[in-house]
């Protein structure tokens, strides 16, 4: 059986993760299945610490096997945001690699825990066409980020910076349309919810019954509506 195990990983679809080299579960489905359901998954927020409790746990890894919970009031930072998410914005410009190896590159670095990446087409010195590869980090996985790009890239230097985001509230939910059920990523902003189905169900309903991609995709967009007007 693999660890973690399928039914953990399931649970922990469109959640950020990455890996450990740990001779054992790290995470079970019960707790895969608590945290997904209660918490979100950014940075500390800016806060008033008002208790700190620790639990520890009674399997042996190389690191402390202990779980440290704050309890606080959130408080405003210099600026006046409320809740920012402090994040490391790490890139590098490319000319010499094969455009094939992108894909695969783009796809290290999500796994790997990137909030986001993207590319840009650049003009670099003597008029050579390149591309500056962008990467959105957590702080703490920032390192591992900037190690991807340099092993899996012809890169030879990574420039990163300090950013700060403000983000709206956002949950994913599955709902059952009658083409199948879907992953649904719903979003509360000032002017009120938005709602987006999650492509790869979509294009896998499309392949499945042999549907254009864009009918497919309007005909869960509408359902996906509906489900918004009745909350």
């Amino acid at each position: 059986m693999p660890s973690p195990a399928p039914a953990t990983m399931e649970l922990l679809r469109d959640v950020p993760t990455y890996e450990l080299d740990v001779d054992g579960e790290f995470v079970t489905p019960t707790g895969a299945a608590i945290l997904t359901t209660v918490a979100s998954f950014e940075t500390r927020p800016a806060m008033t610490i008002a208790g700190i409790g620790y639990g520890a746990g009674s399997s042996d890894f190389p690191f402390p096997n202990v779980l440290r919970v704050l309890i606080g009031d959130s408080v405003k930072r210099e600026g006046g945001e409320q809740h920012p998410d402090d994040v490391v914005q790490l890139e590098t410009n490319i000319d010499d690699m094969n455009p094939q190896l992108y894909e695969h590159v783009i796809e290290r670095l999500f796994a790997s825990g990137a909030l986001d990446v993207w590319t840009q087409a650049v003009t670099m010195k003597k008029g050579r066409p390149g591309v500056v590869l962008c990467a959105l980090s957590a702080p703490e996985r920032a390192e591992a980020i900037a190690e991807v790009i340099l092993a899996e890239t012809t890169s030879i230097g990574v420039r990163s910076w300090s950013a700060r985001r403000v983000t709206l509230p956002r949950r994913v939910t599955t709902i059952a349309t009658a083409l199948g059920p879907v992953r649904v990523k719903i979003v509360e902003g000032p002017a009120g919810k938005r709602a987006r189905a999650e492509y790869d169900d979509v294009r896998g309903i499309a392949q499945r019954e042999g549907k254009p991609l864009g009918e497919v995709m309007e005909r869960v967009e509408r359902e996906v509506a509906e489900l918004l007007d009745e909350e």
